[in-house]
This record gives structure tokens, C-alpha cells and sequence, in this order.
């Protein structure tokens, strides 16, 4: 039975199915990174969503820390960052992409903070 609480306008399990078509894209798409991540329509869904799935990125990278294999742990940053362009005005997060752990941090706090004001 899959779990239907739900995460903004989404359903956790729904986000979940998002996360790992990220991951997979991010795999097996192509040899080319770039058009890896820009072609990724989960990417695509994940940043539009922003803040309402940053508890859920986060308990999956803290439960599944992605590895630098194909370029998994970047597409991550360069996707946290895109959310923090448009929910962070102070742009707190890490510097580099591939600081998992700081990202990881940014998007419990900044989830939490979200879910203080509501």
C-alpha cells in the first residue's frame, strides 16, 4: 500500500516516484551531463514543486547519500540550487554542488522553517 500523506499539492509516495526518476535519468539517459539534467522532466517537477518536497529530498539523500557516479551527487546540488534560487531570498545554501551534507542541512532547515510559518 503506498503511503498517500500528502507534501504541499503532492503525495509523498508521488514524490518519491519523482526522486527516483531523477536518479535514473541522472544514470542512464546519456553520456552527456548536461543534457542529462537539462532533458529530465523529474527535475523539471521537482524544482517547480521547491519547498514542498525538501523534507522529502532530504530524508532520501540522508537515507541514500547519492555517490559521484555519473555525476549523481552534482545533478542533486545543481538541483537543490535551483530551489534555493527561487525559495531562499537570502540564497543560505551551500557554495558547492557537490557539498551533499550542506545541502542535505539547507533543505531540513529551510523545510522546517516552512513549516514553522504554517
Amino acid at each position: 500500500m503506498k503511503d498517500r500523506k500528502e507534501v504541499g499539492a503532492i503525495s509523498s509516495s508521488d514524490v518519491g516516484e519523482l526522486i527516483g526518476r531523477f536518479e535514473r535519468s541522472m544514470i542512464y539517459d546519456c553520456h552527456s551531463f548536461t543534457a542529462r539534467f537539462s532533458r529530465s522532466d523529474a527535475r523539471r517537477e521537482l524544482a517547480r514543486r521547491g519547498a514542498a518536497v525538501l523534507g522529502a529530498i532530504a530524508a532520501h539523500l540522508r537515507k541514500a547519500p547519492p555517490s559521484d557516479k555519473f555525476d549523481v551527487r552534482t545533478a542533486w546540488g545543481l538541483l537543490l540550487h535551483q530551489i534555493e534560487i527561487s525559495v531562499d531570498p537570502k540564497q543560505s545554501g551551500p557554495q558547492k554542488f557537490k557539498d551533499t551534507e550542506g545541502w542535505i542541512s539547507w533543505a531540513e532547515r529551510f523545510a522546517g522553517q516552512l513549516e514553522d510559518v504554517h
